[in-house]
């Protein structure tokens, strides 16, 4: 057999493991419509570089017809890692561009955000700040704590209303279950002891991913999401040395208070054809809208219909 499965999570998530004996890669997908997509964020697949493109496609074409699949998806994945280009020498993969994800350069480990912030934001910068500090701290969440944060602030925030939080999107236990691995690690905004927002970090080598956040509606009027990242980011990783902090998504306006550059990113999918085509135009038009009510200074709780 040419692929063997590692484990079924559930009906709709599957791991692929390749050799058995000596893996060479490793594949995780989760269902989504009539395709199944990657959970891996940033490089879709751990392998070896040095897999011939033949093989890889070979083992795709396993992995398909084992999932009933009419394509196999790897979305946002930076061209510059080994996993992207791995997977765009396989023969009839498709790739096109995505919108650039806002970084942060680390070099002054975080010494210049609250100076962007008060510089783009405006005169609403510092009564922001003002209130938020006098009102919310940050802390460190780990185990059922961490966990419980999550579900909570994610089943009040603006998300919620629209469909598109965490658990909706189900992706609640998976990143429940990175938290008890220690592969993320989760502060929050805390007001009179309560966990109001929270932000999910990842750290590979010299760069941090801020993965997640997110913020319970009900106390917008601290702007707790905000605080975590001008004022929380800084406080947690200032002695760390990184080359940046990667803001993880697309363009908007609180990224936009804090980048100081971005990195371009990828979509990948097998085979090409006609619903990997309509896939790319869908994504691509996803991008283009964001992009144009970014420019117009219009919030993500806007654009997908919830409350700002």
């Amino acid at each position: 057999m040419l692929a063997a499965r590692l484990s079924s999570i559930a009906s709709d998530h599957a791991v692929y493991v390749w050799p058995d004996e000596e893996p060479r890669c490793l594949f995780a997908f989760r269902r989504s419509g009539d395709h199944w997509r990657s959970v891996f964020p940033g490089a879709p697949v751990l392998a070896d570089r040095e897999l011939e493109p033949e093989t890889l496609r070979r083992l795709l074409g396993w992995i398909a017809r084992d999932l009933d699949a009419a394509y196999l998806y790897f979305p946002l994945a930076y061209p510059e890692t080994a996993a992207a280009g791995v997977l765009a020498a396989v023969p009839g993969m498709a790739v096109w561009n995505r919108s650039h994800s806002p970084v942060i350069d680390w070099e002054d480990r975080g010494r210049g955000i609250l100076a962007r912030f008060h510089d783009r934001h405006g005169s609403q910068a510092p009564r922001k700040a003002r209130r938020w500090r006098k009102a919310l701290r940050t802390e460190a969440l780990a185990g059922d704590a961490a966990r419980s944060a999550l579900a909570d602030i994610e089943g009040r925030s603006w998300k919620a209303s629209v469909g598109l939080d965490l658990a909706s999107e189900g992706q609640l236990g998976y990143y429940q279950d990175l938290l008890d691995e220690g592969v993320v690690r989760l502060s929050a905004a805390m007001l009179d002891g309560r966990a109001i927002a929270y932000r999910l970090d990842a750290r590979h080598g010299s760069t941090v991913y801020a993965l997640e956040w997110s913020f319970d509606a009900r106390f917008r009027r601290y702007a707790p999401g905000m605080f975590l990242m001008v004022d929380g980011l800084p406080r947690c990783w200032a002695d760390a040395d990184l080359e940046r902090v990667d803001l993880f998504g697309s363009p908007d306006t609180l990224k936009h208070l804090l980048a100081t550059g971005s990195r371009e990113r990828v979509d990948l999918a097998w085979p090409s054809g006609s619903e990997v085509h309509r896939l790319r135009h869908e994504r691509q038009a996803h991008d283009a809208r964001l992009r144009q009510r970014f420019e117009r200074g219009v919030g993500l709780a806007v654009t997908y219909g919830g409350r700002e």
